[in-house]
């Protein structure tokens, strides 16, 4: 959205002109802050129970509980017992799907960028595409609600990596197909099939959460969710890392490849693991 808002109000490299859009965009971001309050509030006035503390007897009990974990396990056992909890989970190859799809350079972001300006495009019209992608991502709110009023979670989550599935194959052989030349239409079907890829992100970024809302035990959500974040980061770092080993812009189709070979990984997981699970009902 930044990009596109830049685009749009700027009209020259001028000071005057990006400063009028730094305090703008400072203003809105306050602004957000006032509305982030205001719905946080009004979901605990909702739900009185999430705003329920722990007594003073339980918080002791678990302080001590975990203060013995600690001295009886070291840090890699609790590690790996983590992971374990999080593996047993019903929705857990779902969720490892969800955080494959950080591996994938086929977005809007820092490499793609990079690449995108190395192909000769101007950094305004990069914005602008970034804004776009941005505003089309919104529209996976949309079809995952009335998916989820349609269909199960489960075939909202199927169909939507489906979707992306295709969509970055198309990235990718247009990727392909532009390799040691500078074809234009290539370029565009590279970024419109990227913008396209967006609605099944988030649609199946929110069916994912939601199945993991649903299914995993309150007792070890917190655990469950730390490992999802964590794993997450680290396929995020892995794809800076492919970053820095193949950092030529020519072997960028390298890099979009493990991005693309990742997505087809998570397809099979949820095929599989959520899908075809008959013990996921929602």
């Amino acid at each position: 959205m930044t990009g596109l808002f830049l685009k749009v109000t700027t009209t020259a490299d001028t000071e005057k002109d990006l400063a009028f859009a730094a305090v703008f965009l400072g203003v809105v971001n306050t602004a957000s802050v006032v509305v982030e309050s205001f719905f946080s509030a009004r979901i605990y006035s909702l739900i009185p129970t999430l705003a329920m503390q722990k007594s003073t007897n339980d918080t002791k009990e678990d302080a001590k509980s975990s203060d013995s974990n600690i001295s009886k396990n070291c840090y890699q056992c609790s590690l790996l017992k983590e992971i374990k909890t999080y593996m047993h989970q019903p929705i857990s190859g779902g969720a490892l799907a969800l955080a494959l799809l950080y591996l994938n350079a086929l977005c809007p972001g820092g490499l793609m960028t990079a690449y995108l300006v190395w192909r000769g495009l101007r950094l305004d019209a990069i914005g602008t595409w970034q804004g776009i992608a941005s505003v089309v991502g919104l529209l996976g709110t949309v079809t995952y609600g009335i998916s989820s009023s349609r269909l199960s979670l489960k075939c909202t989550a199927m169909w939507s990596i489906s979707f992306m599935l295709i969509c970055l194959t198309i990235c990718y052989g247009a990727l392909c197909l532009s390799h040691g030349t500078n074809s234009m239409r290539s370029l565009i079907i590279l970024l419109a099939g990227i913008c396209a890829s967006r609605i099944s992100l988030w649609t199946f970024d929110m069916s994912i959460s939601q199945l993991m809302q649903d299914l995993v035990p309150e007792q070890v959500r917190g655990s469950v969710g730390g490992t999802q974040q964590g794993m997450e980061a680290l396929f995020s770092m892995m794809q800076y890392t492919l970053g820095l080993i193949f950092s030529n812009p020519t072997q960028f189709y390298i890099l979009a490849g493990f991005g693309v070979a990742s997505v087809v990984v998570a397809f099979f997981l949820v095929l599989f693991s959520v899908f075809l699970n008959t013990k996921i009902l929602v």
